[in-house]
Order: C-alpha cells, then structure tokens, then sequence
C-alpha cells in the first residue's frame, strides 16, 4: 500500500469524524432549543369562572328550624355536578353566625337519579351515617335541610329517595324513616316573620 493511498484513508476518516460531530452538535443544538419554556403574555386576559348564587339551609340555634344562607359557587354544567356542589358546600358547615350544621363534613353526594317528575333519588357516601351523631331533631334538620337544599335548585323535585352507597336506608340513625320517599317540608325553613317557602319568590 503506498503512502498516497493511507494518507487518502485517515483524511478520508477525518473528514467522516467531523461530519459526525457537526450532525451531533446540530442534534443537541436542537434538542437544546425545543426544551426552552415558551414565553407566557403576562397580559393575556383570563377567563373569568362564572359564579351562580345558590340557597343553602343550615340549622338554627335550637335546632327547631332551618335558616336560609346565600353563597356564590362556580357556575355547574350540569344538575349532578350543582347538586353535589350543594351538598360539599352543606358539609362545610354554615358561614353565617347563628346556624349550626346539618351534616357531616365528610358527606359526599355520590349519584342522583330521576324516578319519576316529581321524585329524585339520592345516593350518598356512607360517610353521612357513619359519622352523623344521631338523635331524633339531628336527623331531621338533615333530611329537610338536604331536601330544601336540593329543592331551592330543582324545584320540580317534591320527593326524595335516600339511599347510601347504592342500598335503599331504612333511616340515617334509626329515628326518621327514610323507607319510603321523603316529602319536601318547607315549613322547617324560617325567617324573622315565620316559615318561608324556599320555592317562592323573594
């Protein structure tokens, strides 16, 4: 082999070698590029989250009746998610002075159903008896502060199925009786003159 014909051969690999970093470079250049945050318009407009005002039904201070509070939530898409946002903001507890609560905070509204036009089933976490203390007047200011609840947003709803977890409850600690549809009392809600009907103006 002449000396002509190895020289050829190493420029020939050189040349090959810096190809090969140049195309190496190129590709951890543009990997390099394609990782960079892209830039936020910190002046971009935000779109606002629509807000819907809703009646929530706590207890009062003799746990005799229940008391009415207002309470702006997220707008819901549908009668499921407004319904269950009703009963998280029930669990929460009363914002206002001079109401006690009604449920548990753990209760969690877990799927509703239709029965006929004017009955809608109910079906909760057992959460809601679990940890519900029990006693006659506690279970009441429950069931009608659930009921008003979900009836000031669908006032075509009279009667409501309590069921936990997917099985029909015969009450929530043995004192009000959850076995047959529960009517829709009103006259448990009340104001300064008396008993209000939550699906009447006002």
């Amino acid at each position: 082999m002449s000396l002509f014909s190895a020289k050829n051969k190493n420029s020939v690999r050189i040349i090959v070698l810096l190809l090969g970093l140049i195309c190496a470079g190129i590709v951890v250049g543009r990997m390099f590029v394609d990782v960079r945050p892209v830039p936020q318009d910190s002046d971009a407009p935000r779109t606002a989250i629509e807000q819907e005002e809703i009646s929530l039904y706590f207890g009062d201070p003799d746990a005799n009746g229940l008391l009415e509070e207002r309470r702006m939530v997220p707008q819901a898409g549908d009668d499921f998610t407004a319904l269950s946002l009703i009963v998280n903001e029930l669990a929460q507890g009363p914002k206002s002075e001079g109401m006690t609560a009604v449920i548990p905070e753990q209760t969690r509204l877990l799927g509703v159903r239709k029965v006929d036009a004017n009955t809608l089933k109910l079906d909760f976490n057992r959460e809601l008896t679990q940890y519900h203390p029990g006693g006659s007047s506690s279970e009441l200011l429950s069931v009608h502060a659930l009921t008003n609840s979900i009836a000031a947003h669908m006032p075509e709803f009279t009667q409501f199925e309590f069921w936990i977890e997917g099985n029909r409850v015969e009450s929530l600690k043995g004192h009000v009786d959850l076995s047959r549809p529960v009517r829709l009392d009103s006259s448990w809600v009340r104001t300064d003159s008396g008993p209000l009907d939550p699906l009447s103006p006002h």
